[in-house]
């Protein structure tokens, strides 16, 4: 992947969503954040670096499952193509995940279902780790 050309703006903009590191956030949610620390963006110009940041392949974009429209989840460039999203259902948490049997995955759906994935596109749903340790000590907790 070709390094870009990094402006003041997208770098004030992915230290933001840098800050975001263990959840994802809106792009009113980025407005707001760049206000306080004194680097006003309007609504198109973040989307259109948010746009850039993704096909840099340094953050993935979330359908939000509310009306706060797409969400962003910051990546980083060092997966090398092998990360994906996973949401919790209980908690509501999203992780990045980095894991080198994904682009085996990816190479079976393509060649034997004719499915390219997009990796930063894709979320998984399920649940945590910390989830599912509560819930099973959820059924012991009563117990003597």
């Amino acid at each position: 992947m070709a390094k870009t050309y990094q402006t003041r703006q997208l770098a004030a903009l992915l230290s933001c969503i840098r800050s975001h590191r263990d959840g994802y956030v809106t792009v009113k949610g980025l407005m707001e954040q760049l206000d306080e620390a004194g680097s006003p963006m309007g609504l198109a110009t973040i989307y259109r670096q948010m746009e850039k940041l993704e096909t840099q392949g340094l953050v993935h974009r979330v359908a939000s499952d509310d009306r706060n429209g797409a969400c962003w989840k910051y990546c980083g460039a060092d997966h090398g193509g092998a990360c994906i999203l996973v949401k919790c259902e209980s908690c509501g948490a999203i992780s990045h995940m980095d894991c080198a049997e994904l682009p085996g995955l990816y190479r079976h759906l393509a060649e034997h279902h004719g499915f390219t994935v997009n990796p930063n596109r894709t979320l998984l749903y399920g649940t945590c780790a910390a989830c599912q340790s509560k819930e099973a000590n959820h059924g012991t907790d009563h117990l003597y």
